[in-house]
């Protein structure tokens, strides 16, 4: 399949669930049989990590847009670099990427690598589409 086919499904499939919404039941007093039930929206949105909203305005999204043409070096979701990354421990953002310590840079690292410190829930970029686009089925 062509990058660009696969860009295209990815981006139908955000369309699809940026519109999604999740369903309440609010019953009336007065008619209180499940049949009978009136179902409002509540928006839901979609999120990569504990309290990080998917979305542009977020810088965090899941295909190339604007300046960003390249995936974060440690998420691997665009809209933003390493140094700023949404999905990481704020306290993280900036340090070397191979033993999350910041007292100097990732090159001339020699310590022992350690996984991203990624905030709790994260959800890899790939895991993400997967679940949407079976979503979308």
């Amino acid at each position: 399949m062509s990058v660009n086919k696969v860009l295209s499904n990815q981006e139908t499939t955000l369309k699809i669930l940026s519109q999604s919404v999740r369903y309440q039941s609010v019953h009336s007093s007065s008619q209180p049989l499940p049949s009978q039930s009136v179902y409002k929206k509540i928006a839901a949105p979609i999120m990569t990590a504990w309290n990080t909203v998917l979305s542009k305005e977020n810088k965090n999204w899941v295909n190339p847009f604007g300046n960003f043409t390249k995936p974060c070096f440690v998420c691997k979701y665009y809209g933003h670099s390493f140094q700023e990354c949404p999905n990481i421990v704020p306290k993280y953002r900036g340090a070397c990427v191979r033993c999350w310590i910041s007292d100097h840079q990732s090159t001339r690292c020699r310590r022992t690598v350690r996984d991203p410190p990624f905030k709790d829930g994260f959800c890899p970029r790939a895991d993400l589409l997967k679940i949407l686009h079976e979503l979308c089925k």
